[in-house]
């Protein structure tokens, strides 16, 4: 039986079976300013190895629910999900998405922003599903938004949207998914803090939020392949290999060769090799190429790059 093991930081990874979550250190409490702690790369006096399970749906007082933590190496399955294959699973600020075989979204955690899609503001311990959402085949999660992707390509938005970032023209918190209907046959979206960008089966590229932009915006350049967020940019890989970037730049995550000035367009990457992969760090990005070699740029305060 094939199980998915969290270590504290959740990405968005295929899984069967059995939800398993774990983390390292399980002397410590599991709180936000110790999820920090590992993202940034802080240190811990708490070296230890010792693992302690997490398992869905149980959570302690004084977590927000995305996570349960137990003091043991047992095992503990969640039935509702043990015989289902082929799950995606997406962690966004404090919440998780869990996209089932059949097609259902299922959302657990914080839901102070309506994240979890259930018409509530109340946080929960247990997955629950969405409703409104069928026929589903991709799931994303933002900070504090998500986004689901249907069989015919039609995007469903719910969440904080302060700053426009669900792409429906206006900043109207939802609480339950609606329709984004100006966006078709999308077949990639990735989202960042304030922000979101999707990418078409055709090629295109939209992006939508903060700092300006309030409805979804085509961009100029075609034959897309990737894209990527970050905390508040945006990098996106051609057909041809090229990479563009925009969004802010204060510690140089846009490759351009400065840094602090905001692009507000995407602006191309000068790099003699044919990029075939790119991925978005908070304010980081890095490149693999049909060679092998890795290129970084961006903020190294940990070592990142």
């Amino acid at each position: 039986m094939k199980k998915i093991i969290f270590y504290l930081i959740s990405a968005s990874v295929m899984l069967t079976n059995t939800i398993i979550v774990r983390a390292e250190n399980a002397e410590r409490n599991v709180n936000q300013e110790n999820i920090n702690e590992t993202v940034t790369g802080n240190e811990s006096s708490d070296t230890s190895n010792e693992m302690a399970d997490f398992t869905v749906p149980e959570f302690e007082p004084g977590m927000k629910g995305e996570l349960s933590l137990k003091n043991s190496m047992s095992e503990k399955v969640y039935d509702e999900f043990s015989s289902i294959n082929n799950l995606q699973i997406e962690a966004g600020e404090n919440f998780t998405l869990l996209l089932k075989e059949n097609g259902t979204v299922w959302a657990w955690g914080n839901n102070k922003y309506g994240q979890l899609g259930n018409g509530t503001t109340e946080q929960s311990g247990i997955p629950q599903k969405i409703s409104e959402l069928e026929n589903i085949v991709h799931i994303y999660a933002g900070a504090t938004f998500a986004f689901a992707i249907n069989h015919r390509g039609e995007v469903f938005a719910w969440g904080d949207n302060r700053y426009a970032q669900l792409g429906d023209g206006t900043t109207t918190q939802r609480t339950k998914p609606v329709r984004i209907t100006s966006l078709t046959n999308i077949k990639k979206i990735s989202a960042g803090y304030y922000h979101t960008v999707a990418l078409k089966n055709d090629g295109t590229v939209y992006f939508w939020g903060s700092p300006k932009v309030t409805t979804n915006v085509e961009i100029d350049i075609k034959n897309i392949k990737d894209i990527s967020s970050g905390k508040t940019h945006i990098v996106i890989l051609s057909e041809d290999g090229e990479i563009y970037t925009w969004g802010e730049n204060s510690k140089g995550q846009l490759g351009n060769g400065t840094f602090g000035d905001t692009v507000d367009s995407p602006q191309k990457i000068k790099l003699s090799a044919n990029i075939t992969k790119i991925e978005s760090g908070s304010e980081h990005c890095v490149a693999l190429d049909d060679s092998g070699h890795i290129y970084a740029w961006g903020s190294n305060l940990y070592g990142q790059l």
